[in-house]
């Protein structure tokens, strides 16, 4: 005996076309990760531009922040996937940073300052800040009430 699924069975009827109570906490939630991530990204850009000072700790906090919004990503972009397709390519072309993210770690591990500060510098942190942006701009409309 299979299990019904129609419209007029409330209790169990789940229209995945439209966001549940649930999941827009959930976007709120991210977007405020995204919030605080732009944050410590622009603070590392001001710190590395302004005074020529790179600050380790909050660096290793943005690294990780990015891995909590790769991870994020997954669900978000679940949501999305039958709400809005726009949205939800634009939250999975976070993926198209990841070789950029692989060459931070490899000049991380290899201590090499230089290399790193230049491609957060002219790469990830542009990149990131552009597609957050995106990202911000795709789900304003589900996150304002």
């Amino acid at each position: 005996m299979g299990h019904n699924h129609d419209s007029k069975d409330n209790d169990h009827y789940y229209d995945n076309t439209i966001l549940q109570d649930n999941q827009y906490v959930f976007l709120r939630h991210y977007a405020q990760m995204l919030e605080t991530l732009d944050s410590g990204v622009l603070y590392i850009l001001t710190r590395i531009k302004d005074e020529n000072t790179f600050d380790l700790p909050m660096f290793q906090d943005v690294i990780e922040a990015l891995k909590a919004i790769q991870n994020a990503n997954i669900l978000s972009s679940n949501l999305m996937k039958t709400v809005d397709k726009d949205a939800y390519n634009i939250i999975l072309s976070f993926e198209e940073m990841a070789p950029i993210f692989e060459e931070v770690v490899k000049y991380q591990q290899e201590e090499d300052v230089d290399k790193l500060v230049n491609i957060l510098v002219n790469d990830l942190f542009p990149k990131y800040l552009a597609w957050s942006t995106n990202v911000n701009e795709a789900l304003t409309k589900y996150l304002q009430n």
